[in-house]
């Protein structure tokens, strides 16, 4: 398991690194063992803070903003999270259809979606 950690106030230096506000490597930093996090976050006197999974910080992300006001990226991450197949859709509004169809076949009970009966296998 892993945890990230915000740095809010002062550097941290890491394997060379300096992470923290203005620092070029960022404030954050990603998938530290869970004994290394919570010692920062321990010693850090509040200027270092544990951040939520990424996983679950972009469900809460994309579930509390409508898919007509999330960018082509933020619709990728939806669509992925909620193991929504975009297909061939490349543009916003073609996502944004893909999205709001898949979910328009799970509230009437169908997750198969559609199927082409020309891509079954025969006898």
């Amino acid at each position: 398991m892993s945890k990230d950690v915000q740095i809010l106030k002062f550097n941290v230096k890491r394997d060379g690194v300096r992470f923290g506000p203005g620092q070029p490597a960022g404030a954050i930093m990603y998938d530290l063992s869970d004994k290394e996090a919570d010692k920062l976050v321990a010693e850090s006197n509040g200027t270092i803070v544990e951040l939520p999974r990424r996983e679950e910080a972009a469900k809460r992300q994309a579930a509390a903003k409508p898919v007509e006001r999330m960018n082509k990226d933020e619709l990728r991450t939806y669509a992925e999270l909620h193991e929504i197949d975009l297909g061939n859709a490349e543009t916003k509004p073609e996502m944004i259809a893909a999205i709001k169809k898949a979910e328009e076949d799970v509230a009437q009970g169908d997750t198969l979606g559609s199927i082409d009966p020309n891509s079954t296998i025969g006898k």
